[in-house]
């Protein structure tokens, strides 16, 4: 088991809780939001196009703020746009956000950890 202990000084503990309390949801919420918008346009250039509502609608947005969670979602704002992801008893579901999560996933979650560490780094050094 690893202990740590950190002496210093009182300005120096409050920054620190600072940071864990406001800087880093801020920097959460940055980083989230620009790995998300990869993935919207990856999703939008793998959707159906027999009208071209549905790749309107896919859309980034932020999730409801709360204590416990932090984090943008792509969400699909059409009304038939369940039936086209996931299927219907009829037809087969077509999975386009699903899979343009797959395609870019690894591009996603670099950029999201760049920033992440970059906003990290700034909020510290204030």
């Amino acid at each position: 088991m690893m202990n740590t202990n950190l002496v210093g000084s009182e300005e120096l503990r409050r920054k620190l809780q600072d940071l864990v309390k406001k800087d880093l949801k801020a920097a959460l919420r940055k980083s989230t939001r620009a790995a998300a918008k990869i993935i919207q346009q990856a999703a939008i250039a793998a959707a159906p196009e027999a009208t071209g509502v549905l790749k309107r609608n896919i859309k980034v947005r932020s999730m409801k703020r709360s204590r416990k969670f932090t984090g943008t979602q792509v969400i699909e704002k059409s009304p038939h746009a369940g039936f086209t992801e996931f299927g219907t008893k009829f037809i087969k579901g077509g999975h386009s956000i699903e899979g343009a999560f797959e395609q870019v996933k690894g591009q996603a979650e670099a950029t999201m950890l760049s920033i992440l560490n970059d906003e990290i780094i700034k909020a510290a050094s204030k």
